[in-house]
């Protein structure tokens, strides 16, 4: 997004039409997470005649966020291509971060990786089924409700004698 800040200030010659100097100043947008996502939408308008942008999927947010990761991936990897060949002066800067960056990545053999995610999925599907089973309950118990809610109770009398009859 392109924005700039200006500050004015009073110039001229004291006793005539006084005029205003405006200096640049530097800008920076500062947004929390869930903001950069309204800010995004609204960059997108800006290429359509309408101004309006239709909200996306999460799906395709993650493929176009994974897109901007690649090509900026494939920038960096040109970028240390050519401080490797000489063709640009290496960055302190950006040599620490990558640094840091590639030490966060946890250090663990393809073994451990493996059971890791299997373990993950394990316990994603015990949730899934999980969040199934209560949502099936729930939904039973609404229906048993309303059932009972919309007939006589006296209808039902002779299946709770029954049911107290057994012995479980």
């Amino acid at each position: 997004m392109n924005i700039k800040g200006y500050v004015s200030a009073s110039m001229g010659v004291p006793g005539r039409t006084p005029g205003t100097m405006f200096a640049p100043i530097p800008v920076e947008v500062i947004s929390y997470s869930p903001e950069v996502v309204g800010t995004n939408a609204t960059q997108k308008s800006k290429y359509s005649r309408q101004r309006i942008v239709e909200p996306s999927t999460d799906l395709h947010q993650i493929s176009e966020a994974t897109q901007n990761m690649e090509a900026t991936l494939d920038a960096l990897i040109s970028y240390v291509d050519d401080v490797l060949s000489g063709k640009v002066p290496a960055d302190n800067y950006i040599g620490r971060e990558l640094t840091r960056m590639v030490n966060q990545v946890p250090k663990m053999s393809a073994h451990e990786f493996e059971e890791m995610l299997n373990t993950n999925m394990k316990d994603l599907l015990m949730v899934i089924y999980l969040s199934q089973l209560t949502k099936v309950n729930v939904s039973l118990n609404e229906k048993l409700t309303m059932l009972v809610a919309t007939h006589p109770m006296h209808k039902w009398s002779h299946v709770s004698e029954q049911n107290a009859h057994k012995s479980f």
